[in-house]
């Protein structure tokens, strides 16, 4: 998913309710995230570390991919439900998050290698 599509996306699910610059806030946010807790802790070679800002290339790829990429979706819609205190909505919202980025790092664990070189010693 490029950045110019996860925030046509996340616009989509919070209409107008939400400027593109916190958007692309949120967007910074969980792409810093992923990478910081999961890219860096793996051998996945090449990416884009560079922080998501309001001058970056909106063709740029995102580092979660598809069918994950709803994640960036769901971050930003627990922000807004954040953002609007509603609490309820947020409770619900968060563990949608969760589950969706938990299915993420499950899946990127099991694909690609920790770094380090731990060794079993017998």
């Amino acid at each position: 998913m490029t950045i110019s599509n996860a925030l046509s996306r996340c616009a989509e699910a919070l209409g107008d309710a939400v400027s593109e610059e916190t958007l692309i806030l949120w967007l910074s946010q969980i792409e810093n995230t992923v990478i910081t807790e999961i890219a860096a802790t793996h051998l996945c070679g090449e990416y884009d570390a560079s922080p998501v800002t309001v001058d970056c290339d909106r063709s740029r790829e995102l580092f979660v991919p598809d069918p994950y990429s709803e994640l960036y979706v769901l971050f930003a819609v627990m922000k807004n439900d954040l953002r609007l205190r509603d609490i309820q909505k947020y409770m619900n919202s968060a563990a949608v998050f969760s589950a969706a980025y938990a299915n993420f790092a499950d899946m990127f664990n099991r694909t690609n290698a920790p770094q380090g070189n731990t060794k079993i010693v017998l």
